[in-house]
């Protein structure tokens, strides 16, 4: 058997502790009656959607019609062009989904939540250039590590298994681990047995 082309991460790459959850405040009715520019309403008058922008700094911000902040973007201003720095989603109970950051426009973290505010997914990427590296925790819907799974990013995002690719049960006990080099070969496998030890694959 070919063990190189034994991929063990996920495909989409999705998925130990809950973190904290920030509860975004309601939006009020405008008083005033006329529609500020970068600014929308429902019928029932809760703002929809407002864009406030300045030489360096651009927020998008889009609500529930019950007032519960949707979702809010942030960009820096580069002269006229906008580099998008965080991306925050929100269910309409106000629990965040999800969040991206970026910095100087290369993503730096993308964390998802369950609605019950459990971590379910953490991508975390680190150096620079040729260097850079990604590594992503999965868990189960208990808020348990299911997985971890080290990358190299190249410079077009394409990600290569680096490194010990790890997987756990429910109880967060290692089931299984692939081993990579830094090129991405495949070096070796090693499953659970019986006896709960982790053996070599032969």
């Amino acid at each position: 058997m070919n063990h190189s082309t034994r991929p063990f991460f996920s495909a989409s790459l999705l998925l130990a502790a809950s973190l904290f959850m920030t509860q975004p405040a309601l939006a009020q009715p405008d008083s005033d009656t006329q529609t500020p520019q970068g600014s929308s309403y429902y019928p029932n008058g809760m703002l929809k959607q407002k864009v406030e922008q300045t030489r360096s700094r651009r927020t998008d911000r889009s609500f529930y019609p019950s007032g519960i902040m949707q979702r809010e973007q942030i960009w820096a201003m580069n002269g006229s062009t906008p580099v998008k720095e965080r991306d925050v989603t929100f269910s309409p109970a106000g629990v965040m989904l999800r969040e991206q950051r970026w910095a100087a426009g290369e993503p730096i973290s993308d964390l998802e939540y369950l609605v019950s505010g459990l971590l379910v997914s953490r991508k975390d990427y680190s150096g620079m250039g040729s260097t850079r590296e990604l590594l992503v925790q999965n868990y189960f819907s208990s808020g348990v590590l299911a997985s971890e799974e080290r990358f190299s990013v190249s410079s077009r995002g394409g990600l290569h298994p680096i490194g010990v690719q790890k997987k756990f049960d429910v109880s967060g006990t290692p089931i299984s681990e692939q081993v990579y080099d830094e090129q991405g070969k495949f070096i070796e496998e090693k499953v659970r047995s019986s006896s709960g030890q982790l053996l070599p694959v032969r």
